[in-house]
């Protein structure tokens, strides 16, 4: 009887765990999944779902898209396109006196507007962080201080007069053409290739600043 008593005291708490099973192997999953990694560089070459890049650095690289890959595509802008409730991410350093500076700005279509919200790690060496959120307060002239806002945060960041900036629009797989330029994220799949979380390709000469 007492045997039976824990059996059925036990029995909500084994349903509980076993319903909290997948859940679990899925959030370990995704913790154990690499963290992407950025490339800079211009397009070689696009077969359907295949892209080869050539980074600045001179070494090619391929990695493959899929239906969960982010497109965008980015035309030249400047720090005076930068308004008070613009949405804008900034790939930021530290700056010698505290703070952030922008070494270059992405302003987003309203229909991109939170994308990559927050401040986090950009590169592998931790060396750079993207920074994106809505503009609630702008000083200076042509190198401004920009606060920016995101849920849970913000930052202010510092945009100098130099910093390259860009306007993104959703992209299309047509714009990863022969000698464009682009950034794109990428992680090893499970067979080992890369597999790509984001490609950004510039238009009109332009240079993604992702």
């Amino acid at each position: 009887m007492i045997l039976g008593t824990l059996i059925r005291r036990a029995a909500p708490a084994f349903a509980l765990l076993t319903a909290l099973s997948p859940l679990t192997a899925l959030v370990a999953n995704a913790a154990a999944e690499p963290a992407p990694t950025r490339y800079s560089g211009t397009i070689v070459t696009r077969d359907d779902d295949q892209l080869v890049l050539r980074t600045h650095g001179g070494a090619p690289v391929t990695m493959r898209l899929s239906r969960g890959t982010t497109l965008l595509s980015v035309t030249d802008a400047k720090v005076r396109d930068i308004k008070p409730e613009s949405y804008l991410s900034a790939l930021t350093v530290p700056a010698a006196g505290g703070g952030l500076t922008a070494r270059g700005v992405t302003l987003y279509a309203p229909s991109l507007r939170g994308f990559l919200a927050g401040h986090r790690p950009w590169d592998a060496s931790g060396s750079e962080s993207l920074t994106a959120g809505w503009v609630d307060g702008l000083a200076g002239g042509d190198a401004r201080t920009v606060s920016l806002r995101f849920e849970g945060g913000g930052r202010r960041v510092t945009v100098p007069a130099d910093t390259r900036l860009t306007q993104a629009v959703p992209g299309e797989k047509a714009l990863l053409v022969e000698g464009a330029e682009v950034v794109a994220r990428a992680h090893p799949g499970p067979a080992g290739a890369l597999e790509a979380d984001l490609v950004v390709v510039g238009r009109r000469g332009a240079v993604p600043t992702l």
